[in-house]
């Protein structure tokens, strides 16, 4: 029981963490395209995702002892407190507790200094990632590291870029709001590629023998790799058909742009649920 509670807080804690990120990303690459009333709400919005990332990893941290000794009255257990604090999960707790408090004091600056130290912070936060797991073992490590870091930058401007599309969809002008996805879908267009390569590199590695594609872990994968054929249609979708419907000024387009956007942000939402099991209960060799 305890492994799925930790699962479940790991879940929420990602979609906190790449919505924190993401939002930074995405101001300093969109937001000056969006109006001084969205800009204001993304950067409280990001404030508010980064304090309630904090919140869950130090709640995760305190649950690792728990989650070794198979009970909640493990916590307390002096030596496993210890294993926990002598173990590679603390340096990736420090890395992500600054890299998300550069977050919030950057993006509540609201200045270009502050935009500066928040992208630093998307940075360090999804280094810690690769101070843990199966990309940190191994003779792989220097490809892996570097490859994860790629893979979630481009996972987190995504996945934020959703629900922010969506607000601006929404409460922009029409012609305003297709410009911002024009321009979300360019970015897109030279990222995606990337998040591929990075994603199936890591993959083929991790896997290494065909084999475990029929294990549980390789099925988790192919899952992943379904979500994301579809997440690519649905952005096509948005690239050729809603977002220049909205740019020629067709309101009724951004309800469709709507109802897209949330399927991808449940699609990636699955993806996140789908890595937290993952990376609680399976492993390559499993």
């Amino acid at each position: 029981m305890i492994d799925w509670v930790f699962t479940a807080v790991r879940a929420i804690g990602f979609v906190a963490i790449f919505q924190a990120v993401g939002m930074a990303i995405f101001l300093s690459a969109l937001g000056h395209s969006t109006s001084a009333a969205t800009r204001d709400w993304i950067r409280k919005a990001a404030v508010g995702w980064a304090a309630a990332a904090i919140g869950l990893l130090l709640v995760l941290y305190l649950l690792e002892p728990a989650r070794m000794g198979g009970t909640l009255a493990s916590i307390g257990d002096p030596s496993l407190q210890q294993l926990v604090r002598s173990s590679p999960i603390t340096v990736a707790l420090a890395w992500r507790l600054l890299g998300l408090m550069l977050i919030c004091l950057g993006t509540a600056l609201g200045t270009s200094a502050g935009g500066t130290a928040a992208i630093l912070g998307a940075g360090l936060t999804l280094a810690g990632f690769a101070q843990i797991g199966h990309t940190s073992i191994g003779p792989w490590r220097p490809l892996l590291g570097p490859l994860l870091w790629l893979h979630l930058a481009v996972v987190a401007f995504w996945f934020a870029s959703l629900p922010l599309l969506f607000r601006i969809a929404g409460n922009e002008a029409a012609p305003a709001a297709g410009i911002i996805v024009a321009q979300f879908s360019r970015i897109a267009t030279w990222l995606v590629p990337g998040l591929f390569a990075a994603g199936f590199t890591m993959a083929a590695i991790l896997i290494g023998d065909l084999q475990r594609l029929f294990t549980a872990y390789g099925s988790v994968i192919a899952g992943k790799t379904t979500i994301f054929a579809v997440l690519m249609a649905a952005a096509a979708l948005n690239k050729w058909r809603y977002g220049p419907a909205l740019e020629r000024g067709d309101s009724s387009a951004a309800r469709s742009l709507r109802r897209s956007i949330a399927v991808e942000i449940g699609l990636i939402t699955t993806a996140l649920i789908l890595t937290a099991v993952l990376t609680t209960f399976l492993s390559p060799e499993s």
